[in-house]
């Protein structure tokens, strides 16, 4: 209704209000484009993730997380190093896929530029040289995406079964 009024009444004297009253309603709703910003996000960080690939994982976070898996003010080396980790010797490869639960909240950080806040579910798949270890982790996860699409925190929970 708001941007109906804009559009037939451009110069109209509650211009100011419509405006005012869209950008409320902007910050307070998830939109279409915020969801397509938060799955861009994830989907190049756990592609990364999956490939082994350490400098497209580095290119999905800011260079200094305010957390990451309980550090602070982890650097992307850090990240690095945590895929590093979960490739052990007998890991042949492996599979990150975010189940598309996500829940998000976002906050208006500058003029219009938003943090976006996200709980969700993933499953790991790995495939091992020594077929009768673990093949499938179930985690939730929260992360924290800045207005500029990268993950700026991420904590992660692996779910027993």
């Amino acid at each position: 209704a708001m941007q109906l009024y804009l559009t037939r009444h451009a110069n109209g004297e509650h211009v100011d209000e419509a405006n005012a009253t869209i950008k409320e309603i902007k910050t307070k709703t998830i939109q279409d484009e915020d969801r397509k910003i938060v799955a861009l996000s994830l989907r190049r960080f756990f592609l990364g993730l999956s490939a082994g690939d350490g400098k497209m994982l580095m290119a999905s976070v800011t260079p200094i997380l305010s957390n990451f898996l309980g550090k602070t003010d982890a650097t992307q080396a850090d990240v690095v190093t945590f895929m590093n980790k979960i490739y052990k010797e007998d890991v042949i490869g492996m599979d990150w896929r975010t189940n598309n639960d996500y829940q998000i909240t976002k906050k208006e950080v500058g003029d219009e530029q938003y943090e976006y806040t996200v709980n969700f579910s993933a499953i790991q798949k790995i495939e091992r040289t020594d077929q009768s270890k673990e093949k499938e982790a179930h985690y939730q996860i929260k992360a924290t995406i800045n207005p500029d699409g990268l993950i700026s925190a991420m904590s992660m929970t692996k779910i027993l079964e």
